[in-house]
């Protein structure tokens, strides 16, 4: 430990000449700083052009392997149809069902949808600005009180996207990044 700093901790400065070498010691410290942070800085540049051309070319294997799993999965979607997932060695592959929600028709707008809405049902699905409640909606038509043809007579359509998932079994990999 610093001198100065021991000697500050006893008791405080009694002539400007402590107070000079006080400010002397912080000038020596800042450049010192300033010289560790630069070697550090340097450091950290070798570091990232050593290591980021491998990292970019993982992450770019790591894209074409997940589109490639995409076009596989979209091909074999009629294995799926009772069974929603499947277990491999290092992962899990399947689809799952996005939540309902509305969308609409092209040509048509949501003021044009709310109108036929407020037609047909009142204020039940519409709020006061005749803003159309798709939620209100979505939820009628899960507890049946709405149907998609009544939906669609609105010119909305329900819409529920399959999308295709894969996710990571990390038990599998060792501290190295390998596959057991």
């Amino acid at each position: 430990m610093n001198q100065l700093i021991k000697r500050s901790k006893q008791n405080e400065y009694s002539t400007f000449e402590e107070v000079d070498q006080a400010l002397k010691t912080i000038a020596e410290n800042d450049s010192t700083i300033e010289k560790q942070t630069a070697m550090m800085n340097k450091k950290i540049i070798a570091a990232k052009e050593t290591h980021e051309p491998k990292i970019t070319e993982l992450q770019q294997s790591n894209k074409v392997l997940e589109n490639q799993i995409h076009k596989f999965l979209k091909k074999k979607k009629s294995l799926f149809q009772s069974v929603r997932s499947k277990t491999l060695t290092y992962g899990v592959v399947g689809f799952r069902k996005s939540p309902k929600h509305l969308s609409k028709t092209p040509k048509v707008t949501w003021d044009t949808i709310a109108d036929k809405f407020f037609d047909l049902f009142g204020s039940k699905y519409v709020v006061l600005k005749k803003k159309l409640d798709k939620d209100s909606v979505i939820n009628a038509l899960k507890k049946s009180e709405l149907t998609i043809e009544e939906i669609e007579r609105t010119g909305a359509k329900v819409v529920q996207i399959d999308r295709e998932y894969y996710e990571l079994t990390t038990s599998e990999a060792n501290a190295t990044g390998e596959a057991k």
